[in-house]
């Protein structure tokens, strides 16, 4: 099994557990990989949102990206947050040189109509299940360098990876 198939699995194994232990309650799909490349072997880095949020599909996207949606793709006010990702990553060749290659993904990867209005016992099913595909997909890419958008989103990750990643120098928070 390839790094790509083992983080496409996990992401399946945790939907179906959540759909199974929480009928009715985890129906908005989501989605693991926000690019086009996954683990590549000349980047370390890792782009992480908190989670995909909403949209008019409710499938589970677990393949790679026509884009890395967060360095180029579509504009329209649906894709507002992209749109402010790529004014950032574009400010100078530093930060897109930095991300180029990266991994693009999610602290957590199933959809969720609001992170922030969720039940305490809801949240933690989501992170017990993004728990498996987080500590993945940093084992596989190896970063030196994770970029996280947000303070929930910051949150997020340290719930998810609790002690198992060593945080050497947060830039922000």
């Amino acid at each position: 099994m390839t790094r790509l198939e083992g983080i496409q699995e996990l992401t399946r194994e945790g939907y179906r557990t959540l759909q199974r232990r929480y009928p009715g309650r985890f129906d908005l799909g989501g989605c693991v990989l926000l690019g086009k490349q996954y683990a590549h072997p000349a980047s370390r880095a890792v782009v992480l949102g908190i989670n995909p949020g909403t949209g008019e599909w409710t499938g589970l996207d677990v393949g790679l990206q026509a884009h890395n949606h967060l360095l180029e793709g579509p504009d329209s006010a649906r894709h507002r947050y992209f749109t402010s990702a790529r004014v950032f990553f574009h400010a100078s060749p530093t930060p897109h040189e930095a991300v180029r290659l990266a991994t693009f993904s999610f602290c957590c990867p199933y959809r969720t109509a609001s992170w922030s209005d969720l039940a305490p016992e809801l949240r933690t099913a989501l992170i017990e299940a993004s728990r498996p595909v987080l500590r993945r997909l940093t084992r596989d890419c190896q970063p030196g360098l994770v970029v996280v958008a947000g303070v929930d989103g910051f949150r997020a990750f340290e719930e998810t990876l609790g002690r198992t990643l060593q945080v050497e120098r947060p830039i922000s928070r």
